[in-house]
C-alpha cells in the first residue's frame, strides 16, 4: 500500500481567465507606447538594450518602420491629399451639350425651348453691360428657360435633357446628349485609370525609397570613423529615427492637410505645431547619434552631406529607371 506521506503533489488550480483582460493585453499596443516613451526620454538604456538584442517592451526597428509606413498609407488613403478611391463621375451640366452642338442641332435646340439668340438677347439688356456680363446673363437666361419648359426646380443635367428629348421624340438632340454622356464617361474612366496607376506607382516608389534608405544607411555607417558599432546597429538607429519622423511629422501633416483643405487658419496652426515637433525630433536624433556613434552635431551633418552625394547619384539612377519602366509598363 502506497505511503500516504509520499503522495504526489497536486497541481495548483489554474488562474481563472478573464476574457476582457486577455483581449486587452493582445490588442493594446503596449510595446509601441513603451518604444515611443523610451526612445524620447530614456534613449541610452533603450539603445543599449536594442544593441544587445533585448526586445522586451519594444518593437523591432524593421517592424516599427514598416508599421509607420503602413499607417501613413492608410491616412493618405482617406485624405484629400492622398490616394483617391473610386468615385462616380459628376453629372454633366446642361451647358456641355450646347458647347458640342453643330449648327443644325443648335437651331433645333433653340426652337424646342423657344430661346432668344445671343444677339437678340443683348439688345434687350442695358448697353453698359460688358461682354462677360452679357455672357453670364445669357447663360442664366437659358438655364431658367430650360427649367421652366421641363418643369424642373434645379439646373438640368445632360441626363435629364436626354430623357426630355427622348420623351419629345427629338432624337437628333437625344443622340447629341448621349454623345456628351459617353464622352464624359470615357474621361472619367481615364481619370480613374490614372488614379489606379498613381496608387501602383506610389507603392513602388515607397518600396524603392526604403531600398535606397538602406543603401544610404550602410554608406553612412562607413563614415562614422569613431563609432565602434556594427552596420546592423547603425541601421537600427536610422530605422527608429525615420519611423519617428513618419509617425510624428509626415502622418500628422497629411492628416491636417486633408482635414483643413478649406481652412487656412487650421492648416497654419497645424503646420506650426508640426514644425515644432520636427525640431524636437531632430534634436533627439542628434542626441541619440552623439551617444550611439560618438559624433557631434557638425560631424553628423557632414556625414549626412557626404552620404547624400554618393547615395543621391544612385537614387537618381534608381528612381529615373523606375519612372521610365513604370511609364513603359503602365
Amino acid at each position: 500500500m502506497q505511503d500516504q506521506n509520499n503522495l504526489p503533489e497536486s497541481n495548483p488550480p489554474a488562474k481563472k481567465t478573464n476574457l476582457f483582460r486577455d483581449w486587452w493585453e493582445e490588442m493594446c499596443p503596449r510595446d509601441f507606447v513603451l518604444t515611443f516613451k523610451n526612445y524620447f526620454f530614456n534613449h541610452k538604456q533603450f539603445f543599449d538594450e536594442v544593441f544587445s538584442e533585448q526586445w522586451d517592451n519594444k518593437v523591432k526597428p524593421m517592424a516599427f518602420l514598416f508599421t509607420a509606413i503602413g499607417v501613413s498609407l492608410i491616412i493618405g488613403a482617406i485624405s484629400p491629399w492622398g490616394l483617391k478611391s473610386e468615385v462616380s463621375p459628376e453629372p454633366a451640366a446642361w451647358d456641355q451639350i450646347i458647347d458640342s452642338m453643330g449648327e443644325q442641332e443648335e437651331y433645333e435646340f433653340m426652337s424646342v425651348f423657344k430661346l432668344q439668340w445671343y444677339d437678340e438677347f443683348k439688345t434687350n439688356n442695358p448697353p453698359e453691360y460688358d461682354e462677360n456680363t452679357n455672357n453670364s446673363l445669357y447663360s442664366e437666361y437659358i438655364e431658367q428657360e430650360l427649367m421652366t419648359v421641363t418643369g424642373q426646380s434645379t439646373p438640368l443635367t445632360v441626363t435629364q435633357l436626354k430623357d426630355y428629348f427622348e420623351k419629345e421624340e427629338k432624337y437628333l438632340l437625344a443622340s447629341r446628349a448621349d454623345y456628351v454622356l459617353l464622352k464624359r464617361q470615357v474621361e472619367h474612366d481615364k481619370e480613374q485609370k490614372e488614379l489606379e496607376i498613381g496608387e501602383i506607382e506610389q507603392v513602388v516608389y515607397l518600396n524603392l525609397f526604403v531600398l535606397w534608405c538602406m543603401l544610404y544607411w550602410l554608406i553612412a555607417h562607413r563614415l562614422f570613423k569613431k563609432a565602434k558599432r556594427t552596420s546592423r546597429e547603425t541601421v537600427f538607429v536610422f530605422m527608429y529615427g525615420l519611423g519617428m519622423l513618419v509617425f510624428f511629422v509626415y502622418i500628422p501633416f497629411i492628416a491636417i492637410a486633408g482635414a483643413s483643405e478649406d481652412h487656412v487658419a487650421t492648416l497654419g496652426a497645424g503646420t506650426i505645431i508640426i514644425f515644432g515637433i520636427s525640431l524636437f525630433l531632430l534634436y533627439r536624433i542628434f542626441s541619440i547619434f552623439k551617444y550611439t556613434h560618438n559624433t557631434g552635431f557638425f560631424k553628423l551633418v557632414l556625414v549626412y552631406i557626404k552620404t547624400f552625394l554618393v547615395a543621391g547619384l544612385v537614387g537618381l539612377l534608381l528612381f529615373t529607371g523606375a519612372f521610365y519602366l513604370l511609364d513603359l509598363l503602365l
